[in-house]
């Protein structure tokens, strides 16, 4: 059975601050996103319909909501 597609954002950044997701182009436009982050130092992710996730360095997991 083929898994479908989910709104999750998973992975590793490393000598990143900042990481910007297009809402409209990922589809994620007004829709729950599901992380699980590891980064080194501090991180911001925005989309662009206004959403903001600030992380200190670590592993993280959640969902962004509107």
């Amino acid at each position: 059975m083929p898994v479908g597609a989910r709104p999750e954002l998973d992975g590793t950044l490393r000598n990143a601050s900042r990481l910007r997701i297009d809402a409209r182009q990922t589809c994620l436009k007004g829709r729950a996103l599901a992380y699980r982050l590891t980064t080194d130092g501090r991180l911001t992710v925005l989309l662009s319909d206004g959403r903001r996730l600030a992380l200190p360095a670590g592993t993280h997991t959640g969902t962004i909501t509107r």
